[in-house]
């Protein structure tokens, strides 16, 4: 694995960069050079290496300055530095893992030290990355479990209130009483298997999630959602639409991407007024099929797609109502689907509405 990894020589001598970049490159390591700090730094801003081997004694900003800068940022910080220097007094050393090095390899370098320091600290790097990684697992699980759980729960309430106004009145209509009693019944085994899945993506850490797909008619998954979500809709006077261009079988995990369409069309209700309209479409078009969720609400303003799913770009916002929500629904669908291979994009207009459009491959 060590042999995969970038490294940055930082050297202000052309031999030593020589040396050093011809030794790494023959095992394999994919190898940057700089000739001094400012260009390092450089550097750093286009790529980030697995590793550094840095020079201590360089004209105008040394390596101890540059060692100073890598710590100050948050994205460089964890970058295991290895300071390759003449300059081995005690004090200098002791200077120089204070400031952050990872470890100090004396000149004129021996070749086998050398090596044998760097895979120890590439291998330490990423047992610290891939624990992080499942540490932000389990944070994300749950923030997902807090998100997630409130709109079926909502649901169920929802559908329990319709019932007993139903009964309490005049003669009930058993057909929709039994329709209702359905969806509770799905959405109560939805919720207990979404959460047994979350609790396994969680304990997997880093390895992601565990899909268990089946063929599902689109039809199917879109009426479901839906119906689901029409006494919310009811609610602010809204529209909800089907329209299935073209009925086809999804490949899909079907407890993972109703989420994924609940948190769309929750979404969708959320962001557009009173008297608005949701559409939920599926369709194939030049051998390619998608599902859409569009509605005529506030929209958004010009946003750039590869940054709009980044943890980091979303808060919480509240919806034209003051509804209340966590932020992560949005980069919740983007994992699922990413999990399941499909892709997802949006485009939207302020003032007139946003569609997410779900591509299938």
């Amino acid at each position: 694995m060590e042999n995969r990894s970038t490294i940055l020589v930082v050297d202000d001598e052309p031999a030593n960069i020589f040396l050093l970049e011809g030794l790494l490159s023959e095992l394999g390591y994919q190898v940057q050079t700089a000739m001094n700090g400012p260009e390092a730094l450089q550097s750093l801003e286009k790529q980030l290496p697995d590793a550094i081997l840095l020079d201590v004694m360089m004209p105008g900003m040394s390596g101890l300055d540059v060692l100073e800068v890598l710590q100050q940022k948050e994205e460089t910080r964890e970058i295991p530095v290895l300071m390759v220097t003449a300059k081995t007094g005690p004090e200098d050393v002791e200077e120089a893992l204070k400031k952050g090095a990872q470890d100090y390899i004396k000149k004129p370098v021996n070749e086998t030290e050398l090596l044998a320091r760097l895979k120890t600290a590439l291998r330490i790097k990423y047992q610290a990355d891939t624990l992080r990684n499942m540490l932000r697992s389990k944070e994300e699980f749950i923030r997902i479990v807090a998100h997630d759980l409130r709109t079926p729960l909502s649901t169920i309430s929802g559908f329990a209130e319709m019932i007993l106004m139903s009964i309490s009145g005049n003669e009930p209509q058993s057909e929709e009483i039994k329709n209702y009693l359905q969806i509770i019944v799905e959405t109560t085994h939805n919720i207990s298997e979404y959460f047994n899945k979350l609790l396994s993506w969680a304990n997997l850490g880093s390895r992601g999630i565990e899909l268990s797909r089946e063929e599902i008619p689109i039809s199917r998954l879109l009426n479901t959602t839906a119906l689901m979500f029409r006494k919310k809709a009811e609610e602010k006077r809204q529209t909800i639409q089907v329209d299935i261009k073209n009925e086809f079988l999804l490949s899909a995990d079907i407890t993972f991407m109703s989420q994924v369409l609940n948190n769309l069309v929750g979404n969708a209700i959320k962001f557009t007024p009173d008297g608005g309209t949701i559409t939920v479409q599926a369709m194939e078009e030049n051998g390619k099929r998608y599902i859409s969720v569009r509605d005529t609400g506030v929209g958004m303003e010009k946003v750039n797609p590869e940054e709009f799913f980044k943890e980091e770009f979303h808060k919480s916002t509240r919806g034209t109502r003051g509804e209340k929500g966590s932020g992560v629904g949005l980069r919740i669908c983007k994992m699922i689907l990413d999990a399941h291979g499909f892709g997802i994009t949006f485009r939207s207009e302020k003032g007139k509405g946003t569609e997410f459009i779900i591509s299938i491959e």
